[in-house]
């Protein structure tokens, strides 16, 4: 075998990483917010959302060491928090 020539193929495949699965069309996941975007999207103070949450009012995921609210979470707490015309503003 001369310097210049290569071995011949084998006609085998070599072994490759398998394909990917297919996609299957899941629901993006919904934007976690943090206490204190929470508390600066509603005017309000980060205890007063710990308030909410503790009270089961709003309802939140603790990733980790942090406390994370979706953003569905908060449209339906100021859903459930809107007042009717016949309700008294202040008590």
């Amino acid at each position: 075998m001369s310097a210049t020539s290569r071995p011949q193929k084998t006609g085998v495949p070599r072994s490759r990483s398998k394909p990917p699965p297919p996609r299957v069309n899941t629901p993006p996941m919904p934007r976690l917010l943090d206490l204190a975007t929470t508390a600066d999207l509603l005017g309000v103070c980060p205890r007063t959302v710990r308030r909410w949450i503790d009270a089961g009012a709003l309802s939140a995921a603790r990733i980790g060491r942090g406390i994370r609210i979706s953003e569905e979470d908060i449209r339906s707490y100021l859903q459930r928090s809107r007042l009717t015309s016949r309700q008294r503003l202040y008590v």
